[in-house]
């Protein structure tokens, strides 16, 4: 895996790109990587969660508002996925339910109000299947392929056919026959992709482009 860092400096042997330096980092067990603005997360095989980074927020999820700049264990265990947004963050357990943590100036985290959280805060008690994050709103997908979304929705990123944010996950798309298969989230974007055929739901624009890759088992 490799990941960047900050250098003023070109060392010997290191490729130097736009103020950035490439840092090769061995890890043989990590299953899935996401980056948010300014912090990122490491899904281990075991299921334990990692992350560093900037923190005002919470958004590492590790009790505290202090950023880190080495990765330190967030979840002990039992995660499926990791999604990360601006400055909040999600992980979807091997249950289904989904836990949220940082900012929530927008109900972002789904908890019912608008303060942020320095831990992982249960949002969804079981049968999700998928999690991704925006800038500002979160995303859920259950096994049938319903879909719910929380947060930001002033360019009605949501596809809730409003542009009220939400503090609470609503359902946006049922999957019915459609054949759901995944939903992919940009900052201020949501599609969701059916095998046949694409739909994309009512969505704003924006330049900045948060994207999570994540391997589901």
């Amino acid at each position: 895996y490799v990941f960047l860092k900050r250098s003023m400096a070109r060392p010997t042997g290191f490729f130097n790109w736009g103020g950035y330096t490439t840092v090769q980092m061995v890890s043989c067990d990590v299953q899935a990587v996401c980056a948010g603005n300014s912090h990122s997360m490491l899904l281990h095989q075991d299921g334990s969660v990692w992350a560093t980074g900037w923190n005002e927020y919470g958004q590492l999820g590790d009790g505290t508002k202090t950023d880190a700049n080495t990765f330190g264990q967030v979840v002990s265990g039992g995660v499926r996925t990791i999604a990360a947004g601006d400055t909040h963050s999600l992980v979807m357990k091997q249950d289904g339910s989904v836990w949220t943590t940082g900012s929530n100036s927008y109900g972002q985290l789904g908890d019912g109000t608008m303060s942020s959280q320095e831990v992982f805060v249960l949002v969804v008690s079981s049968g999700m299947q998928a999690v991704a994050a925006g800038a500002w709103h979160s995303m859920v997908m259950n096994a049938n392929g319903d879909v719910w979304g929380t947060g930001a929705n002033d360019s009605g990123q949501l596809g809730d056919g409003s542009y009220i944010s939400k503090d609470k996950f609503v359902r946006v798309s049922t999957a019915k026959d459609d054949g759901l298969y995944f939903t992919v989230v940009w900052a201020r974007q949501t599609c969701v992709v059916f095998e046949w055929p694409c739909v994309v739901l009512r969505s704003g624009c924006h330049l900045r482009i948060d994207i999570c890759f994540h391997a589901l088992a």
